[in-house]
C-alpha cells in the first residue's frame, strides 16, 4: 500500500481539529451519584461545574427505586451514563438541554420584577411626581 494514502490530508486535521474543540466544548461528565434524601442526581463536569437535577425531571429515573441508583456509570466519552440495574442510558448533552431549556426565563423575570427594595420604593415615589412612568419612546400616538 501507498504510503500517502496513509497519511491524513490537512483537511482531514482540520476536520478532526474542529472534531475535538466540539467534543472539548460539549458537557463531559465526569461523576454522576444520586443524593439520597433529596432524590437528586448530582453530576460533575470537567469544567468543574455540578448540576443537580431533581429524579422527578428525569423521566427515565423519576420511578426508579433507591437501590436501583446506587451504580451509575459513566460512559467512556463522558457524554452519557447508564444506570445498569434498571438498563438506562442517558445522554448528558441531551438531558442539560432538556433540563435548561425547561426552566422558564420568562417566570424568573416575573419573580424578580415582583421583588420589592427600597430602591424600588424611592424611584417610584420619584416617577410618581414627575406624573407617572415615563411614556414609551416608541409608541406613536397623537
Amino acid at each position: 500500500m501507498d504510503s500517502q494514502h496513509l497519511s491524513p490530508s490537512d483537511a482531514d486535521i482540520a476536520v478532526a481539529r474542529r472534531k475535538a474543540a466540539e467534543v472539548m466544548e460539549s458537557p463531559s461528565a465526569l461523576e454522576a451519584v444520586v443524593a439520597t434524601p433529596a432524590r437528586t442526581l448530582l453530576l460533575w463536569f470537567r469544567n468543574g461545574t455540578r448540576l443537580e437535577i431533581p429524579l422527578a425531571a428525569i423521566v427515565e429515573l423519576a420511578t426508579a427505586r433507591q437501590d436501583d441508583l446506587r451504580e451509575i456509570a459513566i460512559s467512556p466519552y463522558r457524554d452519557s451514563f447508564s444506570v445498569p440495574s434498571i438498563d438506562v442510558d442517558i445522554y448528558v448533552p441531551g438531558l442539560v438541554s432538556s433540563v435548561l431549556n425547561s426552566f422558564n426565563v420568562r417566570d424568573f423575570a416575573r419573580l424578580g420584577g415582583s421583588k420589592t427594595s427600597p430602591k424600588k420604593r424611592i424611584a417610584a415615589r420619584a416617577n410618581g411626581k414627575k406624573g407617572g412612568r415615563p411614556k414609551n419612546a416608541g409608541t406613536l400616538g397623537p
